[in-house]
């Protein structure tokens, strides 16, 4: 019966100790995935900054473009 006893306390001791490196790995675990998280929001945003750069310049390439046609149409000549 004491074996049995001994045998049980060993084996609650040696659960609470694996819950306890469990509850670690899983903090651990959230703070990698959070800075992993962090990381990919953080490209995202720096390839939607490209994204708008490249759109922003195509906009104002057709825009003047557009002005110097006009201008010529009017008969404005535009030095370049």
């Amino acid at each position: 019966m004491a074996e049995n006893e001994e045998f049980l306390r060993e084996l609650h001791t040696g659960l609470a100790l694996v819950r306890q490196q469990q509850k670690e790995i899983n903090r651990r675990l959230g703070l990698i995935e959070t800075a992993l998280r962090d990381k990919e929001e953080k490209a995202e945003e720096s390839r939607s900054d490209w994204w708008t750069w490249f759109l922003k310049i195509i906009g104002q390439a057709a825009l003047v473009t557009a002005l110097i046609w006009a201008g010529r149409q009017a008969g404005i000549e535009v030095a370049i």
